[in-house]
């Protein structure tokens, strides 16, 4: 989804429409490039190898669940299903309404 938005705010008129939404998401999940990357290439990362070196203890990424929250964690690297997933929604909510308006 943020790529796609990304891709879409090459567009003046885009990015006017959707900076708002990407920016509040960035603000709830601002790792998930970092956990992305760290969920394709712990491998590499936890043999120091690759773009980034680890910070904290080194291991393999890890998610958490319990009653009122769930997510990922890698090294300094965390994202929470409470914060990301209201934040995701509004950002789909804006390129829908965005796209929609332009008949896309």
């Amino acid at each position: 989804m943020v790529r796609a938005v990304k891709l879409a705010m090459r567009v003046p008129e885009a990015e006017a429409a959707l900076m708002p939404a990407l920016h509040d998401f960035n603000e709830a999940a601002p790792f998930t490039k970092g956990l992305r990357d760290a969920l394709m290439h712990f491998d590499d990362y936890d043999l120091g190898k690759g773009k980034r070196t680890p910070t904290g203890s080194v291991g393999s990424p890890s998610h958490f669940y319990g009653e009122t929250d769930a997510g990922l964690n890698y090294d300094d690297m965390q994202m929470y299903v409470s914060q990301s997933t209201p934040a995701a929604r509004k950002l789909k909510e804006a390129a829908d309404e965005f796209f929609g308006s332009k008949g896309i």
